[in-house]
């Protein structure tokens, strides 16, 4: 099911026992409707695809979105595709989707860290929220970034990722360190691969374990 805008996103907050819901969201007051809503609690498996959308930031700190990521369902989102959104800088919001298994960005021309370790401690002051958020990609098996242009780190510190099959990186060339250790991929039973074109970035990133 591929849902878009607003008066689509109320729809579907009426559908009962749906198993898999993509939305494919293109402004930024069809993106707020759809955290007010409860339909990705409904669907055991969520999609959500945001294409050219005109929105400059989703904080935490702030209301209204403060409200919406702290009460909003997000539990059931597996994969997130963001493209062309140029005034968005960071997606502190991952950290409320334990369930991701599929992460996608593209063209985003601000991005410079994916979660911010100053905007979390800044963000998340109390300990309601604090109880809210995760460790992120506990179950993520595929990280695709590309064409990222100001993107300098995903995480700022060693991460486990027990599920992580695949890294993609295209045009990324200021992120020089990965949120990786020797100890990052464990128990998924498969070697991580990480697909790149520019050998001269591969060469350079640097991840915990190197010297």
């Amino acid at each position: 099911m591929m849902a878009r805008q607003t008066d689509v996103c109320r729809r579907v907050e009426v559908l009962e026992r749906l198993e898999s819901l993509n939305i494919d969201i293109s402004s930024s007051s069809a993106l707020e409707e759809l955290f007010r809503a409860d339909e990705l609690a409904v669907a055991s498996k969520s999609k959500l695809i945001i294409r050219s959308c005109d929105i400059s930031e989703i904080e935490i700190g702030r209301t209204p979105w403060d409200i919406i990521l702290t009460r909003t369902r997000l539990r059931n989102l597996t994969s997130v595709i963001i493209t062309g959104c140029n005034g968005l800088k960071d997606l502190m919001w991952l950290l409320f989707v334990p369930n991701l298994t599929h992460l996608e960005l593209q063209c985003l021309e601000k991005v410079e860290e994916i979660i911010s370790e100053e905007k979390v401690s800044s963000s998340i002051t109390d300990e309601p929220k604090a109880r809210g958020m995760n460790t992120p990609f506990q179950k993520l098996e595929r990280l695709e970034l590309i064409n990222l242009p100001r993107l300098k780190r995903i995480y700022w510190s060693p991460l486990i990722f027990p599920c992580l099959k695949k890294i993609v990186v295209e045009k990324c060339p200021k992120l020089r360190k990965l949120p990786l250790s020797f100890k990052s991929c464990v128990g998924g039973g498969e070697e991580l691969v990480i697909n790149y074109r520019d050998d001269q970035w591969f060469k350079r990133v640097r991840w915990e374990d190197s010297h």
